[in-house]
């Protein structure tokens, strides 16, 4: 990976820019338009539920990422996963079903 400087090469370029400032209106603001398609307030990452995990482990490894928009729906899930995700025992082994 290599940085290069931009300051060297924008001020050696600023003679021959064009002068922008008498067809800019500073007189009002700029609008600004955010659109998040597919978000919510709160977008939950889950794992799906197993009846084979312990009722402990129920929402085990879920989490979500917030968005402080009050104008999205308050949750919804992003991601769902298509297995439970397994819970550990006090030693640190997975807790596997015996069959």
């Amino acid at each position: 990976m290599r940085f290069t400087p931009t300051r060297p090469a924008l001020a050696a370029a600023l003679p021959s820019a064009p002068d922008w400032q008498p067809r800019v209106d500073v007189g009002r603001p700029a609008p600004r338009f955010f659109h998040l398609s597919g978000v919510a307030q709160r977008n939950y990452f889950r794992w799906k539920e197993d009846s084979t995990n312990p009722e402990a482990a129920k929402e085990l490894g879920d989490g979500f990422l917030p968005c402080p928009d009050k104008t999205l729906e308050p949750e919804r899930d992003a991601l769902v996963l298509p297995w439970a995700a397994t819970a550990v025992s006090g030693s640190g082994l997975p807790l596997l079903p015996v069959y």
